[in-house]
């Protein structure tokens, strides 16, 4: 006996050519995210060298590798929220907001907690690689050369790319795809924020912790919020990162410790935050959501989607990671070497 079709109406066709062409655009806009980052970063390189070596020329520095990095992912956003809505949109407010101050003191210490022992996780996986004779090609940021240098860095690195991270990923992406799908918008836009670097270090955590700010974000409608934990969780990794700079060794011993413990402090945090808010996120409006199936199937059927895994992979594995050359040594591998040799 033949199967009998599912009878399909035309709105619900029309909605699945939707929820088809919105998938494309935004993975598509996701591809240009390298194309700016490149653009962004080529004359940062120059203009940094011309810096004098003074205090004001080492703050400026720092200050705008920030903005770059931020204005480079924030840019192909912009540009895909003004030709779809005519308008920048106004996402940076509070007017909507569910959110009570007992939200803030949960979600920052989960979400900084679980990104800290996730990028851990990373860190360790990336030791294994180099220990294995790939080198990878890390961007590594200039903290300074002094203590007002590092702290600067810091502040910078906690409070300005997480704005613009904000912006793209909780603001525009997840925004334009809620009324579909809250898990898809949810899930599409970690994706995207994950692979706006190419990093084994940072494209776990990014990805993670985007799926808990974008869940955070649809319950509590407060970008303030999730703007919150993604400053104070960058603020973490930055300190971490300039400890390991300066104290090297010594802090390096206690690095497992401290994440362990904070990861778990997070995973506390998060069951008690989800029990409060309850896991299941509501539709705002009236019309029936498309199944989880027909979600799939247009995320599938996205051009945009594979012509964005084709790329994160060729990236990955073409520009990130290299094969063992004597020619060829990591910057993070000369950072080590210059930790041990100072240590020693």
């Amino acid at each position: 006996m033949a199967k009998e079709k599912k009878f399909v109406t035309f709105a619900q066709q029309r909605h699945q050519e939707y929820l088809y062409n919105v998938f494309t655009i935004v993975f598509v806009v996701g591809v240009f995210l390298g194309i700016t980052q490149a653009l962004f970063s080529y004359p940062a390189d120059w203009i940094f060298g011309k810096f004098p070596q003074s205090p004001i020329g080492s703050f400026l520095k720092i200050f705008l590798q920030s903005v770059y990095t931020g204005v480079g992912v924030y840019l192909p956003f912009l540009i895909y929220q003004i030709i779809v809505n005519k308008t920048s949109g106004r996402y940076f407010t509070r007017k909507n907001a569910s959110s009570r101050p007992i939200d803030y003191v949960l979600a920052i210490p989960a979400v900084a907690g679980i990104g800290l022992f996730v990028q851990y996780i990373s860190s360790q996986i990336a030791a294994g690689l180099r220990d294995s004779g790939f080198h990878l090609r890390e961007t590594l940021p200039d903290i300074g050369n002094s203590l007002p240098d590092s702290i600067f860095f810091i502040l910078c690195t906690a409070l300005i790319p997480a704005f613009f991270w904000e912006m793209s990923f909780r603001g525009i992406v997840i925004n334009n795809l809620k009324k579909d799908s809250h898990a898809a918008a949810v899930i599409v836009a970690a994706i995207l924020g994950s692979f706006t670097f190419t990093s084994i270090q940072q494209t776990p955590y990014l990805l993670i912790t985007g799926l808990l700010l974008g869940w955070l974000y649809l319950k509590t409608k407060d970008i303030f919020l999730t703007y919150a934990c993604s400053a104070v969780t960058n603020g973490l990794l930055a300190t971490k990162w300039v400890l390991t700079c300066t104290i090297g060794r010594p802090f390096l011993q206690l690095q497992s410790t401290i994440c362990l413990l904070a990861g778990l402090i997070g995973l506390i945090f998060l069951v008690v935050l989800m029990i409060r808010k309850k896991f299941k996120t509501t539709h705002e409006t009236t019309d029936k959501p498309l199944s989880r199936k027909d979600i799939v199937l247009a995320l599938l059927k996205s051009f945009g989607l594979w012509l964005f895994i084709g790329i994160s992979v060729f990236r990955m594995f073409f520009g990130y990671i290299a094969k063992p050359t004597q020619e060829y040594q990591s910057p993070y591998d000369t950072q080590n070497s210059q930790q041990t040799t100072q240590s020693e």
